[in-house]
């Protein structure tokens, strides 16, 4: 062992970085803090340059103590920013406005003074979220944990099985969200969506085309075809809405992808830019189509086009996904002036959503853990900033500060088990994964149900499939596969 590398070392170097991250965010919170309101857009600049100041400080610390951008962690941090000031980056620093950011900028919208406070809950959470991912970054080797082995041919037969079983649902659900989609708005979609266990099951589909696209990750044409026709319907369904789901799903196959069969090199970054750009200008689009009575194709083409020659596809997805500031804002507006504190009610509750929807009295339960439903206001999502508010306050600081720690803690499980090529531990992650990466937009509540299901679903098809080749070692795979979750 390397002089550098001794643990004396490694905990001073994580003392430092630590040390280094809460003086950085300390200044960053006081110049925050500093901010005048009376000129709402000098209030919107100043807050957005520091916004950016903040999320600079947190990508250096993160590269500093070894963690990786493109992970759970890193991405989370990365969208929750995203989401609570991505309008306000588009408004103060580039003047742009779009028909989602009325809020924004209209007085008979919003109270300046709650803004302010929603602005600085949200500021000060992404701080204390970044010190708890940054705390578990590299913290905890799991290395000696034994891997659950089972071959490539074992694992392409469990994707498949849970590809097959599942995908009927997920069809299903799809199928029938377009159909209403396209008879109305995008909003028709969630007035008739299916049935919750239907949406639930339709999601393990997800899971079986990542272990089929890993199991063929040796023969790369084959892995890269499933990762395509993967990320086809993916942008498919975003006609039928949810968009950022699917984003997440893009997220999570890209991230695999790039770790066990796609390397990129510098034309393939300028390539993947490209695409990117031009998939924005496409969901751009299916937002406004969306909204529009007279949906055609060519309706979908003019908008297309007018989207590429006059206007900035960049600033629009961007503008649309930092609306959730809007949810954070309504928590403070609705709590506890009209709506008390849940005191950690929402979260506990949310447990309840493993059950399947049974009555009336289920639903209020459901309700009142999705917290949004309590402002009663149509079309926003949930916000993990807002739900750590609703719950607790200010003090919901200390709340996402262990949501912080959490992510970090599961970022790293899943990234090690990539590495070291544990799959049913992978497979068992998942829905975690994704629905984690979605929580910044959303409650709570989304995620039991698919964990629990999910992780039920791989332990019952893996010890079927796997005992038929061999008894005993299914066995162990299951006992291996309880202690290696949570």
């Amino acid at each position: 062992m390397t002089q550098n590398n001794t643990p004396q070392n490694k905990y001073r170097q994580r003392v430092l970085i630590l040390l280094s991250y809460l003086l950085c965010s300390a200044i960053l919170i006081w110049c925050k803090n500093s901010l005048s309101i009376r000129n709402i857009g000098s209030y919107y600049t100043n807050i957005s340059y520091l916004s950016l100041a903040l999320c600079a400080v947190q990508i250096v610390h993160i590269k500093w103590s070894g963690g990786k951008l493109f992970s759970l962690a890193g991405m989370f941090l990365l969208l929750t920013n995203l989401y609570h000031f991505g309008a306000m980056w588009c408004i103060g620093l580039f003047e742009y406005r779009d028909f989602v950011m009325s809020f924004f900028f209209s007085p008979q919208y919003n109270n300046i003074h709650i803004l302010q406070h929603a602005a600085s809950f949200a500021f000060n959470g992404s701080a204390v979220i970044g010190l708890g991912i940054l705390w578990m970054t590299n913290r905890t080797n799991f290395r000696d944990i034994q891997c659950q082995t089972i071959s490539d041919e074992q694992l392409l037969k469990l994707g498949k099985w849970m590809f097959v079983v599942s995908f009927p649902f997920r069809l299903f659900a799809d199928i029938t969200g377009l159909y209403y989609s396209l008879q109305g708005t995008y909003l028709d979609y969630y007035k008739n969506a299916v049935a919750g266990y239907v949406q639930a099951i339709g999601e393990f589909s997800i899971c079986g085309a990542l272990l089929m696209m890993i199991a063929c990750s040796k023969n790369k044409k084959q892995s890269i075809i499933i990762y395509l026709l993967s990320i086809f319907y993916c942008f498919v369904c975003m006609f039928i809405g949810n968009r950022g789901h699917w984003l997440i799903y893009i997220i999570l196959f890209t991230h695999v992808a790039a770790r066990y069969f796609i390397k990129f090199h510098a034309k393939q970054v300028v390539a993947v830019v490209l695409a990117s750009l031009l998939c924005i200008t496409f969901l751009n689009t299916i937002r406004e189509t969306r909204e529009d009575s007279a949906r055609s194709l060519a309706t979908f083409t003019e908008r297309f086009t007018e989207q590429i020659t006059e206007k900035n596809p960049v600033l629009g997805i961007v503008s649309e996904l930092g609306n959730t500031f809007y949810t954070a804002y309504l928590s403070m507006q609705k709590v506890p002036q009209a709506i008390p504190y849940a005191y950690g009610g929402s979260y506990l509750k949310g447990f309840i959503s493993v059950l399947p929807n049974w009555g009336e009295s289920y639903q209020t339960i459901y309700d009142e853990s999705y917290f949004v439903k309590l402002y009663q206001v149509g079309g926003i999502g949930g916000s993990v900033i807002g739900e750590a508010y609703h719950n607790f306050g200010n003090y919901g600081l200390f709340m996402l500060l262990l949501i912080g720690l959490l992510v970090g803690r599961i970022s790293l499980l899943f990234d090690d088990a990539l590495a070291r090529g544990d799959y049913l531990l992978i497979a068992y992650l998942v829905p975690l994964f994704t629905k984690m990466l979605w929580w910044p937009r959303d409650s709570f509540a989304s995620i039991p149900r698919p964990f629990v299901w999910g992780f039920l679903f791989v332990w019952g098809m893996s010890g079927l499939l796997l005992k038929q080749n061999n008894p005993e070692n299914s066995e162990q795979l299951q006992v291996q596969g309880d202690n290696n979750s949570l």
